[in-house]
């Protein structure tokens, strides 16, 4: 399966139509899209980041976009299962359950995949300053700062523009 945009939403259900207003907006649904719509909501179980991943095995897209959790499962689906999108939105990448091995496998996407990260100023799953402590010096990172620290981004226009405004590397 190929798809021009894959858009992984967040650990809750109302994230996936944020993330399709914020792909419309960005004009990614005139194409082919797919956003993943996670088994754990319909199931109202635990999330499985793992398992979620490995339902993106061996797809070739143009860009993903993900946000928190969603990040995570870009990256083990990259590590794992021959997931490759050429380029990366990660929102709100959730530096307090990465740990270790979350952040050698998000180093090798990023080493792979030109990245752009948007984090909120104070985000309360990772703050801006500590996100570029971390992937600052990597090559094909690049961060935007957004204001905020409730970890929801409903301010698309201004993801939008951070999106508009990056030229992958």
């Amino acid at each position: 399966m190929s798809a021009q945009f894959v858009g992984l939403p967040g650990v809750v259900a109302p994230t996936y139509a944020w993330l399709t207003a914020l792909l419309a907006q960005l004009g990614a649904l005139e194409g082919e899209a797919t956003i993943l719509d996670y088994r754990h909501w319909a199931d109202n179980a635990d999330p499985d980041p793992l398992a979620e991943a490995s339902r993106l095995e061996n797809i070739v897209t143009e860009r993903v976009v993900a946000k928190s959790i969603g990040t995570w499962i870009a990256t083990a689906a990259f590590a794992q299962h021959g997931f490759a999108p050429r380029t990366a939105v990660l929102i709100g990448c959730p530096l307090a359950r990465h740990g270790a091995d979350g952040f050698v496998m998000l180093e090798a996407f990023v080493s792979a995949v030109p990245t752009l990260f948007i984090q909120q100023s104070d985000d309360k799953v990772g703050a801006y300053r500590d996100l570029a402590a971390v992937v600052g010096g990597w090559p094909n990172a690049t961060l935007a700062e957004v204001p905020g620290e409730d970890h929801v981004y409903a301010d698309i226009d201004a993801l939008c523009a951070a999106v508009q405004g990056w030229s992958p590397r």
